[in-house]
């Protein structure tokens, strides 16, 4: 008998994608037959849907019979539809089934979520439907957004929400562990090779980390000044920043905000300093020592990398230096941005989702990954 935690698919339609998705440069998009009720259902790009008509170009116009320019011109016009969204990547028409990111081939099992291209064991599971939306592999909260997830008491981190959503249901062919989305659950194999017909992507890296000699990668820190964040960061609101002193060079030292400094105190607003732009979290002076999101209190190991909240060994060190950006809890990328959502940028391995530490070796240098560590940053009571 089937397990009951796969989804029901067509799995001989010759799609890889879920049912409400679509195949289109090897990423699975909602299908825009949905996403547009039925009037523009061809996709053309990650942004933009079409109509059926002979619109591409005027020798396909030609070919339909249609050979008045004007009559042509008449008939293209709204031709396509674009939309792109506030966030532009994952947003407007460049989403996912379930309205999240574009993911590759395959689908998750009935009790997971797809986050960050990855399928975890659902939140609302996980915490009895207390912290029902996933912000992080280690990370759910109560409300949807990032903002409402810094709140003290909005979220819950746990090591062991980064769970696939396959154990305890006896079938063996229902993963337990974070996974991409599976192209066996949305696509039967070929009855003459045995395989299942996925988009060619390059080949997985495997990683051997045995052969990696790990000493002490404790990061250096000064361990009973009453600082709970690195040594470089300041705690505010119950997060990790990087210090006002170390981004406005000691002109305004006290941080007043989660984008702003202020030259002396009381803060006010004639003495506040903030960065150029618009404020945003994880940019201008709202960011941890590293330049990353701001953080729970504690520090990763010298040769982790603070990912979504959580430390993993650095993707720089897994692939020797070939795939040097973290772009998931299994995925490397060897650039930064929108290019990460190209195969061929990228390696994927659950390998990639471990610690930098030694682990059994070394109880307090774990191996597995975790949450920023208080004990690297402050000596802890006896």
């Amino acid at each position: 008998l089937p397990s009951y935690l796969k989804p029901l698919e067509s799995r001989h339609d010759g799609n890889v994608c879920d049912t409400e998705e679509e195949l289109f440069s090897g990423l699975c998009y909602k299908r825009c037959a949905l996403l547009t009720g039925g009037k523009w259902p061809r996709r053309k790009g990650p942004w933009t849907c079409c109509n059926d008509l002979p619109c591409n170009s005027m020798q396909e116009a030609l070919k339909a019979g249609i050979k008045n320019p004007i009559a042509a011109a008449k008939m293209c016009y709204n031709h396509c539809d674009g939309k792109v969204g506030d966030g532009l990547i994952c947003a407007g028409y460049d989403i996912a089934g379930d309205g999240s990111c574009p993911h590759r081939p395959g689908a998750c099992l009935t009790d997971e979520e797809l986050h960050g291209g990855v399928c975890y064991e659902k939140c609302s599971k996980l915490t009895n439907g207390e912290f029902p939306f996933r912000t992080a592999a280690a990370t759910c909260c109560k409300v949807q957004g990032e903002f409402g997830c810094l709140k003290p008491g909005m979220a819950k981190t746990d090591k062991s929400f980064g769970t696939g959503g396959g154990a305890g249901d006896d079938d063996p062919s229902t993963p337990s562990q974070i996974h991409l989305p599976s192209p066996e659950l949305t696509e039967a194999e070929d009855s003459a090779t045995g395989l299942i017909r996925t988009p060619n992507f390059s080949p997985v890296m495997t990683t051997q980390h045995h052969d990696v000699q790990v000493t002490d990668v404790k990061p250096v820190e000064i361990m009973d000044d009453g600082n709970l964040c690195g040594d470089q960061e300041e705690m505010y609101a119950g997060l990790c920043y990087r210090k006002c002193a170390l981004l406005t060079n000691g002109d305004a030292p006290f941080r007043s905000s989660a984008w702003t400094c202020c030259k002396r105190k009381p803060c006010g607003i004639l003495n506040q300093m903030k960065a150029p732009g618009i404020s945003m979290f994880c940019k201008g002076f709202g960011v941890s020592g590293d330049g990353a999101c701001p953080h729970k209190p504690g520090a990763c190991l010298k040769d982790e990398e603070l990912y979504m909240g959580v430390c993993y060994k650095q993707c720089a060190l897994l692939t020797s230096g070939l795939f040097s950006h973290r772009f998931s809890a299994i995925e490397c990328c060897d650039r930064t941005g929108i290019g990460c959502l190209f195969p061929k940028h990228v390696r994927v391995s659950k390998n990639f989702a471990i610690g930098g530490g030694s682990g059994a070796s070394n109880s307090s240098q774990p191996s597995t990954i975790h949450v920023p560590l208080e004990r690297l940053t402050e000596t802890q009571p006896a």
